[in-house]
Formats: C-alpha cells, sequence, structure tokens
C-alpha cells in the first residue's frame, strides 16, 4: 500500500494514545488521498500502523476551529469520551 506520511501535534486525545513519533499516514488510494495541509486542525480517526481513517470513516480537517458548528461537533466527541469512561 502507497501512503502519504505527515507529522503533527496533538492538541486533545479523545480515546487512545496518539503515535510517540509524530507521524500518522494516508493511504494513496490511486490518485487520491485524504489531504494532510500545513497549518489546518483536523480531527483524526486511526486505526493500525498509524493510518488515517479517510473522510467517509471520521477524519477530515477543520477550517474554523472556532465555528459555532465545529464546537458543537468537538462537543459531541467529548460526550462520546465521557459515556466510555
Amino acid at each position: 500500500m502507497r501512503v502519504v506520511e505527515g507529522t503533527f501535534r496533538v492538541v486533545e486525545a479523545l480515546k487512545g494514545e496518539p503515535p510517540a513519533d509524530g507521524k500518522l499516514k494516508t493511504p494513496v488510494l490511486g490518485i487520491v488521498c485524504m489531504p494532510l495541509l500545513p497549518g489546518l486542525d483536523y480531527i483524526v480517526f486511526l486505526y493500525g500502523d498509524n493510518i488515517i481513517r479517510g473522510p467517509g470513516e471520521g477524519t477530515r480537517p477543520i477550517i474554523n476551529i472556532e465555528s459555532p458548528q465545529e464546537k458543537h461537533r468537538l462537543e459531541k466527541l467529548r460526550d462520546l469520551k465521557k459515556r466510555d469512561n
């Protein structure tokens, strides 16, 4: 499988442990992959080998983390975290 690798900094982990090396990968399917753009915030869902689950599975960039819509989405994820504990 071909992949694109990027480094990141964790702002908040809602479940599990982020990769200690600060790297994640996105699979390249044909000519398509999850864009990893510098300076954007992302909600990221990872699975084995720190591969990003794609947009259809939750991972996506956040254009404006301060928008009411994004704040609401993050609160819903935080509520799920509370239920797991």
